[in-house]
């Protein structure tokens, strides 16, 4: 089970359950590609899910975070600290996807080279 947060795209909670005690709310889904979210259907047209072009490509539309970049941005060295961008495959993807708010750390911690993400987040090594 996923739980997403109220009015967002973020995920709240996810834990596994038996599928005779699940709740009546449910939304089945399908799983689709990462990749569709670049051409969502939006009229007779398709439109990206992030910013395609300019300082903030990759990051995800409207994912300004005001109160993470005044409190945090300065210390984290990074104005775009807690928004949301795109995941990417690969190391020459884009932004670096870091975990960690430590600047020496990002590399380290980032979520594109999931071996070395696991082996930062000491997750079974």
């Amino acid at each position: 089970m996923i739980l997403l947060r109220d009015g967002s795209h973020r995920v709240k909670d996810v834990w596994l359950s038996p599928k005779d005690a699940m709740p009546h709310s449910i939304v089945r889904t399908s799983q689709i590609p990462l990749d569709a979210l670049e051409k969502l259907a939006l009229g007779n047209e398709t439109t990206s899910f992030y910013e395609t072009a300019g300082p903030r490509k990759g990051y995800v539309k409207g994912s300004h975070k005001i109160r993470e970049k005044v409190f945090m941005g300065w210390w984290a060295f990074d104005w775009r600290v807690g928004e949301d961008k795109k995941l990417g495959s690969t190391q020459a993807d884009e932004i670096v996807f870091y975990t960690s708010l430590k600047p020496w750390a990002r590399e380290a911690s980032d979520l594109r080279t999931f071996a070395i993400f696991l082996k930062y987040w000491k997750w079974g090594f």
